[in-house]
């Protein structure tokens, strides 16, 4: 039984390296996106004042809509 978990352990290990080189490059994807984020995230909040004036940002509600997970 123990040669039997140890080799599901070697194949799951070999396949997590296997696919390393995809992981890494879809998590570059992710940082970039993060940074494209984060920039228009201080664009929003530097240019606030001007764009409440314009109403170019939705009014935001009293009371917070439920999440979709909120009944659960």
């Amino acid at each position: 039984m123990n040669d039997f978990q140890n080799h599901k352990f070697r194949k799951v290990l070999k396949d997590l390296f296997a696919t390393a080189d995809e992981l890494q490059a879809q998590m570059a994807d992710t940082r970039a996106h993060c940074k494209q984020i984060e920039e228009v995230m201080i664009a929003i909040r530097k240019n606030y004042p001007a764009a409440s004036r314009s109403r170019v940002l939705p009014k935001f509600p009293l009371v917070a809509d439920e999440a979709a997970n909120d009944g659960q």
